[in-house]
């Protein structure tokens, strides 16, 4: 198959000139047997590369070098797309719990340190008749934490005895002003000379806003008296560990 058409053809007693031969060489062009239409086709004349056509194998190791890649901010990446062929530049995006610093020539992924909260109470005081419910506030001097957004471990005690030889039956238990929360141990006791430091947790999720936890003491029926306070060498503890930055 002919590569190229010539513009001046020649015949049997034709005389050979300079002009002749010239033209020959100088009005030829290209034929469609000159591309294979994979790889090549004809532009306005002249052989170009088809759009597509260099494949892999084409290419030389090694030869697809820094220079030649469209230039990118600090962090990008050139990420696959199923919607269209090819790539597009893009950075990383933290998950949860998750930070990412993206500097020139280098991406930085680390995991979020958790928060924790931590509420000693050093003056807490209370003593007298249990005939309802009691919530042992900031107010009051005892321990209180306020939780942000997040899953926490909310763990803690409070040392609660008898004050007058009554029995006591009392189960302390996490308060945000709505809900109670708590695995916790109750205690029942009529011994003066017994201080019982009661543990409590649980697991607490705030979707929004913040979130303040006390401790609520539960008593099983009226009439019930205690003491929980330095005083008594008493203490009140609560200590809140985020366990994920997202609920």
């Amino acid at each position: 198959m002919a590569i190229l058409a010539i513009n001046t053809a020649f015949v049997n007693g034709d005389q050979v000139t300079a002009l002749k031969l010239n033209d020959a060489v100088n009005l030829a062009a290209f034929t469609s047997g000159a591309v294979d239409a994979v790889t090549t086709v004809l532009s306005s004349g002249a052989v170009s590369v088809k759009d597509g056509g260099i494949t892999a194998a084409k290419i030389a190791s090694g030869a697809v070098t820094e220079a030649k890649l469209e230039a990118g901010t600090d962090g990008q990446l050139f990420i696959g797309k199923s919607s269209i062929t090819g790539f597009t530049k893009a950075t990383l995006t933290a998950g949860s719990d998750m930070t990412i610093t993206n500097g020139s020539g280098i991406i930085t992924i680390a995991a979020t340190a958790p928060s924790t909260l931590s509420s000693i109470s050093a003056a807490n005081t209370y003593g007298g008749t249990l005939n309802t419910d009691l919530v042992l506030g900031t107010g009051n001097g005892f321990a209180g934490v306020t939780l942000t957004v997040g899953k926490w471990l909310v763990t803690g005690s409070v040392t609660i005895r008898s004050s007058t030889g009554t029995t006591i039956r009392l189960i302390p238990v996490f308060w945000d002003g709505t809900t109670e929360y708590s695995c916790s141990t109750g205690v029942e006791s009529a011994d003066l000379s017994v201080r019982f430091s009661v543990p409590a947790s649980a697991i607490m999720t705030v979707s929004s806003g913040t979130r303040a936890i006390v401790y609520k003491i539960k008593t099983s029926g009226a009439g019930e008296t205690i003491d929980a306070g330095t005083a008594f060498g008493s203490s009140s503890i609560i200590t809140a560990v985020r366990l994920t930055e997202t609920p």
